[in-house]
């Protein structure tokens, strides 16, 4: 049987992704394989009258940085678990062309 080589740990901040990121600890552990944590934000964009935008200035920023913060929680999670989580992806959600 082949093992895994790479597994993919989507993250929401939740109990169950934080269960989740334990699951792929003992399954990467077992196999000998990466772990890669990722959390994807898509701001929530709004038509408003006037082409006002819809976040106040640095709100996104605020939202943005927040993310970054509970992955890097969630990275210790991982390697608490004794895991080396290999790669931390975060950003906006991008439409590929």
């Amino acid at each position: 049987m082949k093992g895994y080589r790479r597994i993919l740990v989507p993250v929401d901040f939740s109990a169950g992704a934080s269960e989740a990121v334990r699951r792929a600890a003992d399954v990467a552990t077992h196999y000998g394989a990466e772990v890669c944590l990722v959390h994807v934000y898509e701001p929530i964009n709004y038509a408003l009258p006037g082409n006002y935008p819809f976040y106040m200035p640095g709100q996104l920023e605020s939202v943005l940085a927040e993310c970054e913060k509970r992955l890097a929680d969630a990275k210790r999670d991982a390697e608490g678990a004794g895991i080396e989580e290999r790669t931390i992806a975060s950003g906006q959600c991008r439409r590929a062309t």
